[in-house]
């Protein structure tokens, strides 16, 4: 195997889960993560935000920065509740 950002690790990772690539959602917290997800399968990308991490910036920068994990589980209850009122 190779270590990430290697697009192997990723592609397997996909394969794995049995969905498109483009519903895959990465949440990292290194360049690597951030950087390789989204080159290998077009991931949407969200960066935890904490001590030591360098959080990306400019064409590198993840989709979603966060500092706590409450957060995302935000995010995704409000997509659950625009797609269910969109029904």
């Amino acid at each position: 195997g190779h270590d990430k950002p290697h697009p192997s690790s990723f592609e397997r990772a996909v394969e794995k889960l049995g969905v498109p690539p483009e519903k895959i959602w990465m949440i990292g917290d290194s360049a690597n993560d951030i950087v390789g997800a989204r080159n290998a399968i077009g991931a949407v990308t969200f960066q935890k935000r904490h001590s030591g991490v360098t959080v990306l910036t400019g064409p590198d920068q993840a989709d979603v920065v966060f500092d706590k994990f409450g957060e995302v589980q935000e995010i995704f209850s409000g997509i659950i509740r625009a797609e269910k009122a969109a029904e």
